[in-house]
């Protein structure tokens, strides 16, 4: 059977050409269900943006606190992340 993940996921695809009542019914899963699944999708990926948006503030006062100071900057090891002493 498939996971009720992958189930939300099919209901939402088809959700504008069939009606959800039938969808969810067809799936056996709870309308609740779906809408908690839905909230928790937008939650992540808002999440997600924050999370982005922080790091690179955090990655610009780093490199700018470097700069200022004088230190020496190591090469980039593959990403800006991480640093070689």
């Amino acid at each position: 059977m498939t996971s009720k993940a992958a189930r939300f996921q099919i209901i939402e695809d088809l959700r504008a050409r069939h009606g959800l009542a039938w969808l969810l019914k067809l799936a056996v899963v709870s309308r609740s269900g779906y809408y908690k699944w839905r909230k928790s999708i937008a939650a992540a990926k808002e999440r997600r943006h924050k999370e982005h948006e922080l790091e690179s503030h955090l990655l610009a006062i780093h490199r700018a606190y470097l700069l200022d100071k004088g230190y020496i900057v190591s090469q980039p090891v593959e990403n800006d992340r991480k640093w070689l002493p």
